[in-house]
């Protein structure tokens, strides 16, 4: 595994990629818990040149040149079934739009599960990519947001919603 920090908008994210695709992309005190919870060994700093292509991509979304980041992801660190199925959720919800919680579970056919699907959501360790951000309450507030609730709102803007 590799890895590299990357500026979001003052913010620094951890991306970690291996030999498939992204395993990581968030906060870097996030991914220390994640590592261990998945007993991932430790990435390498040594050879930038290997996230090159991916860092490119997410730089590509932030400055507004791409409508989504779509990199391979890798099979490293998979989520539980019930989280791997609201994180293909996520993947469905389009550029500019946002959708609620609920609506989300409705979506992936749990519609009993709000709170279930909402620690899914944040329990999500490919930030950006699978677009929790779109995610919000059913009051129309934000929410929370594992990058910060000031990032959440700037990636909203960016997307003009």
């Amino acid at each position: 595994m590799y890895a590299e920090h990357l500026d979001v908008w003052g913010e620094f994210f951890l991306l970690v990629v291996d030999e498939i695709g992204v395993v990581f992309l968030g906060e870097e005190h996030r991914f220390e818990n994640y590592r261990l919870s998945k007993s991932l060994k430790q990435p390498s700093w040594d050879e930038p040149e290997k996230i090159q292509f991916y860092k490119k991509s997410v730089y590509e979304y932030l400055e507004g040149v791409s409508k989504s980041i779509d990199l391979p992801i890798s099979s490293v660190g998979k989520g539980t079934d019930f989280q791997e199925k609201v994180w293909q959720g996520l993947l469905a919800i389009p550029y500019s739009k946002t959708i609620s919680y609920g609506e989300l579970a409705e979506s992936i056919g749990c519609p009993s599960s709000v709170r279930a699907v909402a620690t899914a959501v944040g329990k999500n360790p490919l930030l950006l990519i699978r677009p929790c951000h779109r995610v919000i309450r059913s009051s129309g507030e934000l929410g929370e947001y594992a990058g910060g609730c000031e990032l959440k709102k700037r990636l909203l803007e960016l997307e003009k919603i």
